[in-house]
């Protein structure tokens, strides 16, 4: 009889220390959270030129930018003058990588188009712009003609020669170009037919990441 009351005491000591221990594992527990916070990239670019006068001299005030009251720079043109025009692009600091591309539309009468055939020595109208070599020129230009006003529209897409690299500063690119020059051959009848051509140039830029070049980004662009 002691035996057996001495074997149930072990017994439950054991069952007693089996449920101790039990009972403690549960309560080693852990637990780790990760909290990320999300920022928002940016692409951002300024266009701008120099500030002239109608003679195609810089004023020596800031640089000029289009506003709703001052939306054009005015030149009065003379054969064998050079003015200076110069459209640049600068990508803000900050931005991610980039592509970035002008489109330059040059808007006169029909009339001078024969003009620009006969002093114009290669399709990108040297010498009467001095495009520079770091911009592509991608393709034909698009040509739009306006019977009614009697204007034809050419507007030629140039590409930066690279993709422009994220900075802690702003990038400023070389200036599509720099002046425009009346070839000094041109007669009084010819140069009249030159009143009132406008170029405009607008500036365009996309990110980088995500495409697999420059030609890929451009296809998905949406102004």
């Amino acid at each position: 009889m002691k035996r057996s009351k001495v074997l149930l005491t072990l017994l439950c000591a054991v069952a007693l220390v089996a449920t101790s221990v039990f009972g403690t594992l549960a309560y080693l527990t852990d637990k780790e959270s990760v909290t990320n916070t999300f920022t928002v990239g940016q692409v951002g670019i300024k266009l701008d030129e120099a500030k002239v006068d109608v003679n195609g001299k810089p004023d020596g005030t800031n640089r000029w930018q289009p506003t709703t009251e001052d939306p054009a720079q005015e030149y009065h043109l003379l054969p064998g003058h050079t003015y200076t025009k110069d459209p640049t692009v600068t990508v803000d600091a900050g931005s991610e990588r980039a592509y970035v591309r002008m489109l330059a539309t040059i808007t006169y009468k029909a009339e001078a188009d024969a003009v620009f055939a006969k002093y114009q020595t290669d399709a990108l109208f040297a010498p009467w712009l001095d495009i520079n070599s770091n911009w592509i020129v991608n393709g034909a230009p698009v040509t739009e003609e306006d019977v009614v006003a009697g204007t034809i529209s050419r507007t030629y897409e140039f590409r930066y020669k690279s993709d422009v690299a994220k900075s802690a500063t702003a990038t400023k690119l070389p200036a599509l170009f720099t002046t425009l020059t009346v070839p000094g051959a041109v007669t009084n009848e010819e140069i009249a037919h030159l009143q009132d051509m406008v170029i405009s140039v607008e500036a365009h830029a996309i990110q980088a990441d995500g495409f697999t070049n420059a030609a890929d980004a451009w296809d998905h662009f949406t102004a």
